[in-house]
């Protein structure tokens, strides 16, 4: 996978809930938190600081979230 398309491997208590299958990838059907920015947040974090960098959010997998 592509850096600028990685997910986070972060512990999560929905993992143990049963809830894994709706979890951990971008798929349709699946939730996500997702941020598109411009730039690499890798490399510079305080891009994120930045409004104007933000070019799209998913909460849950909802794209009205922003």
């Amino acid at each position: 996978m592509p850096p600028s398309l990685s997910t986070s491997p972060l512990p999560c208590p929905l993992f143990r809930s049963g809830r894994a299958h709706e979890l951990s990838s971008l798929e349709p059907g699946k939730l996500a938190d997702v941020l598109v920015v411009k730039g690499d947040v890798l490399k510079d974090i305080s891009i994120l600081e930045n409004r104007e960098n933000l070019m799209a959010v998913m909460q849950g997998g909802d794209d009205d979230a922003a």
